[in-house]
């Protein structure tokens, strides 16, 4: 469990991650891990415009249509079925937990409007992201 720090575009949000050890996603084209976090928490820190966008299924383009919020679409597959989920990449993410506090600057920022990783939690947190410590 680790608080998350979500930086964006000189704004943040704070959220609370969970570890998954069912989070394997990775952005395809640059390899990097991806956290999957609720819409909800993360529509402070989006470009005006896009949470309702989200909401409505217009996650299509690299420029996000006329929102110039460059993003990717992350293939997923789980034991409800497969999709796609939009994905950002913040300037940088921050992780407190029981053995410290580190920042991972190279990770995707997914968001769905699904709930994640139970009661209490936000995102759930690519393992991998323990191993990337900058």
């Amino acid at each position: 469990v680790y608080d998350t720090v979500v930086h964006y575009r000189g704004g943040s949000v704070q959220l609370h991650g969970l570890v998954d050890t069912g989070n394997s996603l990775y952005e395809p084209f640059s390899d990097l891990p991806v956290i999957v976090c609720r819409l909800d928490s993360l529509a402070p820190l989006l470009p005006k415009g896009v949470p309702a966008a989200i909401r409505a299924g217009e996650h299509l383009g690299p420029d996000f249509g006329n929102y110039h919020f460059p993003m990717r679409l992350i293939p997923f597959g789980n034991v409800s079925g497969s999709g796609i989920v939009p994905a950002f990449l913040p300037d940088k993410v921050e992780l407190l937990g029981e053995d410290g506090r580190f920042k991972v600057e190279n990770v995707y920022v997914a968001v769905t409007t699904q709930p994640v990783g139970g009661a209490g939690y936000n995102a759930l947190l690519n393992p991998d992201l323990i191993s990337i410590r900058i």
